[in-house]
């Protein structure tokens, strides 16, 4: 399979940082991850209301086309009903002993999932930090670091996600199952992890920000962007 898109991130290193092309080959988005099963169980549940029907597997986990990958600050969307989520992203690189590490943001529409849950996922971008990690350098401490997110409406900004990365399947279990799932190589595989639950209702943001923060190491990595939907009426 060749290259389809590439984006340049920095990676942190103990001298600095080196700047690296990241080239995406398959972009996957899990959902349902959570490492506790009642949870997840709960939170489908608490879905079917909105009508967005349970998964067939859980954790699902869906390809989607490696261009929606990007960096960018500013978006527009089809539609006032789209929110990010925050996630951890795994990049595989062409060593099979480097995995690097990124804050993301699968951003949705949320009206569409309740109708096709694949053609939601491929209608928003999918958001990556401008700086990653090696995962080596956190993987001795990965319960340790947290993820938040915050949202703004109507010039009102707040925490809108916050917990433990470790309320998540772990990154070892991800690429698990993304081997016996999607494919053997790890080589241009960008895999978003899923994300956590909100602190309140859902929201459809102007603003969306993201956090990934080591509290072991002091250090976080972010991302941010503005989302302005099209006007249909031209």
């Amino acid at each position: 399979m060749s290259e389809f898109y590439h984006i340049t991130c920095h990676v942190g290193e103990n001298e600095g940082t080196k700047t690296i092309p990241i080239g995406a080959r398959r972009l996957i988005c899990f959902g349902y991850s959570g490492r506790d099963r009642e949870e997840v169980e709960t939170h489908i549940r608490q879905l079917e209301p909105l009508g967005i029907p349970a998964p067939e597997k859980v954790p699902t986990i869906m390809e989607v086309s490696p261009w929606l990958l990007t960096d960018s600050m500013n978006f527009r969307v089809q539609g006032f009903h789209t929110s990010g989520e925050v996630e951890f992203v795994l990049i595989g690189l062409p060593s099979e002993d480097e995995l690097l590490v990124g804050v993301g943001s699968d951003h949705g529409d949320l009206e569409l999932e309740r109708i096709d849950g694949a053609m939601a996922k491929q209608m928003g971008p999918k958001v990556l930090s401008k700086e990653l990690w090696k995962f080596s350098d956190v993987v001795d401490h990965w319960d340790a670091l947290e993820m938040r997110a915050w949202v703004t409406v109507d010039g009102k900004r707040w925490l809108h996600q916050f917990a433990g990365v470790s309320v998540l399947l772990h990154p070892n279990t991800l690429l698990q199952l993304y081997r016996e799932r999607v494919a053997d190589s790890l080589e241009g595989a960008v895999i978003f992890s899923g994300t956590i639950s909100c602190l309140e209702s859902l929201v459809y943001p102007t603003r969306f920000e993201a956090e990934l923060y080591d509290p072991i190491m002091k250090r976080s990595i972010s991302l941010a962007y503005q989302v302005e939907a099209f006007d249909r009426n031209h």
